[in-house]
C-alpha cells in the first residue's frame, strides 16, 4: 500500500510539471530562432504551386537584411522581390513565368540557399 502525500507535495509536483512544460515550450521556440551562425536556409515555399504573376513566400532563415546583390531566382530568373525580412522573402512570379517546374534560389550574404521545387501552374 502506498503512504498518503504529505500535504503540499500535490502542489509541488504541479509546480514542477508546469515549470517542465514552460521549459519545452521555450525550447520549442528557440528550435525556429534564427541562429546566426546557422547557414542560409530556404526551407518552404507558400504556396508550393502558383501561377504566372502570383506571390509566392519563401520561408526559411539567415536572409538578413536585403543586399544589393541578394535576390530570388527562378531556374536562373531573378524574380521581383515584394517583402525581405532574415525569415521570409515574398517574390512576384512574372505574368509570363512558363509552366512546370522550376528551382527557386534564394542568394544572400554571399551564399546560395539550397534549392527549392516550385511547381507554376495555369490560373
Amino acid at each position: 500500500m502506498r503512504a498518503p502525500a504529505p500535504p503540499g507535495a500535490a502542489r509541488a509536483a504541479l509546480a514542477a510539471l508546469t515549470a517542465l512544460a514552460a521549459l519545452a515550450a521555450l525550447a520549442a521556440c528557440a528550435e525556429g530562432a534564427p541562429d546566426d551562425d546557422a547557414p542560409l536556409s530556404a526551407r518552404a515555399l507558400s504556396p508550393a504551386a502558383a501561377a504566372p504573376g502570383d506571390v509566392v513566400s519563401v520561408y526559411g532563415h539567415g536572409f538578413g537584411v536585403e543586399g544589393t546583390e541578394d535576390g530570388v531566382w527562378l531556374s536562373g530568373a531573378p524574380l521581383e522581390v515584394r517583402y525581405w525580412s532574415d525569415a521570409r522573402v515574398d517574390v512576384r512570379l512574372s505574368p509570363a513565368q512558363p509552366l512546370g517546374s522550376w528551382l527557386l534560389v534564394v542568394r544572400a550574404n554571399g551564399a546560395a540557399a539550397p534549392p527549392l521545387t516550385l511547381e507554376v501552374r495555369a490560373p
